[in-house]
């Protein structure tokens, strides 16, 4: 039953308006005596319809979440406040010893959740290291280092380049401690799921999200090489069936603040 009834619709409240018939992306709603009705069996649950109604009439089941009511004072962000914003943004390599605060993750955990993803299938699913930092630090080191000193490893062009920079940060970290993978950051989030650019929409959000509450990030991607040639990555982070590590972030206060943006090349752009 559950998997049949996904949307709700009062009758009582709909004033048969049309503007859910209009917007919906399947469209399986249509009017029958001037109240709307669905074919929930197709509903892929995008919330269109709930968000759309003037009367507030239809309601996803299911979703124990709330429903926020449009409120223009809380869209009031100016463009190029926001540009001026995204152009100040930095990757952070040098994080301080301040712990974040659990309500700062679960607001970027919140605005990874609230990303779009391709028909709604939200398969991302999210991993925040504490405790288990230094686990995953060591055996990623050290995964990388044999990778390098390896030389039947199956390497692209891409990541043979990288091969003297893994020895050296495992020697790092094994003789000094000191930590050139997570540049001990107090917390990592890793975003898994079946697909690639679900998990890369949802990760843009999310750093987003961590710089408007005054933190820094630093995008990890070897922590994907080093689970791609060690199973024991997945195993020890409870990766399941079908799922990949998409994107690793690490989090915390920054130790560095920068005073400038930097340049960029000019944007590649065809106008057709």
């Amino acid at each position: 039953m559950r998997d049949m009834i996904k949307i709700h619709i009062n009758a009582e409240k709909c004033i048969g308006c049309g503007l859910c018939v209009k917007d919906c992306t399947r469209n399986i709603i249509h009017l029958t005596g001037k109240k709307a009705e669905v074919e929930n069996s197709f509903c892929i649950e995008c919330g269109h319809c709930v968000a759309i109604c003037p009367e507030g009439a239809v309601k996803m089941l299911y979703y124990d979440d709330e429903v926020i009511e449009y409120n223009e004072k809380n869209f009031n962000i100016e463009s190029d406040i926001l540009l001026n914003f995204i152009k100040f943004r930095r990757s952070i390599r040098s994080f301080n010893r301040l712990q974040v605060e659990n309500y700062k993750i679960d607001l970027i955990i919140e605005s990874g959740r609230y990303s779009p993803t391709g028909a709604n299938r939200q398969t991302n699913r999210f991993i925040v290291l504490s405790d288990k930092i230094d686990e995953l630090k060591e055996i990623t080191l050290k995964t990388l280092y044999d990778i390098a000193n390896d030389k039947n490893s199956k390497l692209s062009m891409q990541w043979i380049y990288y091969c003297d920079k893994w020895i050296n940060m495992y020697n790092d970290y094994s003789i000094s401690g000191i930590d050139k993978l997570f540049y001990d950051a107090p917390k990592v989030i890793i975003v898994v799921g079946s697909d690639a650019v679900n998990g890369a929409i949802a990760s843009s959000y999310m750093e987003m999200m961590t710089y408007a509450q005054k933190l820094g990030m630093c995008y990890v991607g070897f922590i994907q090489i080093a689970a791609a040639f060690n199973p024991e990555i997945k195993k020890m982070l409870n990766i399941e069936q079908g799922e990949e590590i998409i994107t690793t972030m690490a989090v915390g206060y920054p130790n560095i603040g920068y005073k400038r943006t930097v340049n960029r090349k000019k944007a590649k752009v065809d106008f057709f």
